[in-house]
């Protein structure tokens, strides 16, 4: 089967479970990977209808990830562990069309949160907290499936959708529960010729959540915030509850323009807006916050096939939103923020045969953050250049046993962490896929590390995984 279009198929798994129970507000597209197919151009827009498959396939993946904070901020847990199956399959159903669906189960547990009765309290302005400390389990299915259709010659038609169901329950007093349940629906057309492509794609999800503790003692000490810096005192007696609401919608085109297969350029331009209402319930009702978010994200890529051996592609990504939140209680603007990425990279991948590739490159960007509260004065304003070096290589150790390794060095400039200016991040990953009669094992190993600038406290993520997928 074609590395490739494996890729693209995991990796729309992976997307889709991702957003299940996160909203995703921009698709993060990994220009790293090598496209071979010039007409296919889901890999950066998410379009099903830009999927090029024929086949039938299976996958069964097993992931665990342990992540490690010894520099952490106020109420980000101090380590978390994360443990992921799921199932995937894609099934012809005649020439013109194919069918996929996946499930997926997560079990995450964070620890010694101090204080935060959210899943994340630094992605939402209007939180709530309280003076406790303890560990939260996270659990829950996510369910996917996807269709696509050659309606006539040259134009395709794409579905995809996903649901996931969350329950979360911290295992100290007081025993917040936590109830998510999301929803995502993608559309779009594409139309390909050999020599150019034009797509157009469309999606909305829909994100619920819902908090509640029970009656907190008079030393577990609760708190509303409205923003980073601004927060209320409430009756400690009383039962605490949220609800979380969210919708939003994606919008947007893509050009493919190719000189046969050797020089290829896409480009990608995406409108995103979302609206997020939080109510907050403790000893009497407060309708807390309403916060929206809209920004448009540019994808662009030129990739040149020189030949059989040298691969070449040089790419860009620019990203702009804006957020404002303000009171339901006083009708009143509480803060805003601006935030823009600029990015550019380029790539070069070696390939002296089948059995051997090597590639190398890297890319550097210009981040802005401008976030301002007005209730009392604060603002957070940073602008920093991130950067980052990567290389790998694939190779076969023998007919049947393949090796794939990949590092990565940069610095990254962090949002919303008050006492670091940047990260210097550091990423080694491993994998070793052999063949059976059955089908393709393999076994991945991921190890990433951040250091915040003079600091010598570090942020460590091991992931580790096993998947099994048909020929």
């Amino acid at each position: 089967m074609n590395k490739l279009k494996l890729i693209l198929i995991l990796t729309f798994l992976g997307f889709v479970f991702l957003s299940a129970f996160e909203d995703v507000f921009s698709r993060s597209t990994d220009f790293n990977t090598v496209i071979g197919d010039v007409q296919n151009a889901y890999y950066m827009t998410g379009n099903p209808a830009g999927i090029i498959y024929k086949g039938n396939i299976e996958v069964i993946d097993f992931l665990g990830s342990f992540n490690k904070n010894n520099f952490k901020r106020a109420y980000d847990p101090s380590s978390s562990n994360i443990l992921n199956i799921s199932y995937f399959t894609l099934r012809k159903l005649a020439d013109n069309s194919f069918f996929a669906a996946g499930i997926s189960y997560d079990d995450q547990r964070y620890r010694d949160m101090y204080g935060s009765r959210e899943k994340d309290f630094y992605d939402d302005y209007f939180s709530t907290i309280d003076s406790s400390g303890g560990n939260t389990g996270y659990y829950g299915p996510r369910l996917n499936i996807m269709y696509n259709l050659e309606i006539t010659e040259n134009l395709f038609l794409g579905f995809s959708g996903n649901y996931g169901v969350e329950r979360g329950l911290k295992d100290t007093f007081p025993e917040t529960i936590t109830i998510m349940r999301n929803s995502s629906y993608n559309v779009g057309l594409d139309y390909r010729k050999p020599a150019f492509g034009i797509g157009l794609h469309g999606r909305y999800y829909d994100d619920q959540t819902y908090y509640e503790s029970v009656k907190s003692y008079s030393e577990v000490i609760p708190k509303t915030y409205m923003g980073y810096n601004v927060y209320f005192n409430e009756v400690s007696s009383s039962t605490s509850k949220k609800k979380r609401n969210r919708n939003g919608l994606e919008y947007g085109g893509n050009i493919r323009l190719n000189k046969s297969d050797k020089l290829v350029f896409n480009t990608n331009i995406s409108g995103l807006y979302r609206l997020s209402r939080s109510e907050m319930y403790t000893s009497y009702s407060k309708p807390r916050g309403l916060w929206e978010r809209k920004g448009i994200n540019i994808l662009t890529d030129l990739t040149f096939h020189a030949n059989e051996t040298f691969h070449t592609r040089i790419y860009g990504e620019y990203l702009h939103f804006t957020d404002w939140g303000s009171s339901l209680i006083s009708n009143v603007l509480i803060l805003e923020n601006e935030e823009t990425y600029a990015h550019a990279g380029g790539l070069l991948v070696y390939q002296p045969s089948m059995t051997q590739k090597a590639m190398a490159g890297g890319e550097v960007g210009k981040v802005s953050y401008d976030y301002i509260e007005y209730v009392f004065p604060f603002s957070d304003t940073r602008n920093g250049i991130e950067w980052r070096f990567f290389g790998g290589a694939e190779f076969f150790l023998s007919s049947k046993t393949k090796l794939n390794f990949n590092l990565e060095y940069g610095k990254e400039v962090p949002k919303f962490y008050w006492n670091t200016d940047y990260f210097q991040n550091t990423a080694l990953t491993i994998s070793l896929e052999q063949l059976f009669s059955f089908g393709y094992i393999e076994i991945m190993f991921e190890n990433i590390k951040k250091i915040p600038a003079n600091d010598s406290q570090s942020i460590s993520l091991i992931q580790f995984g096993l998947s099994y997928r048909t020929k």
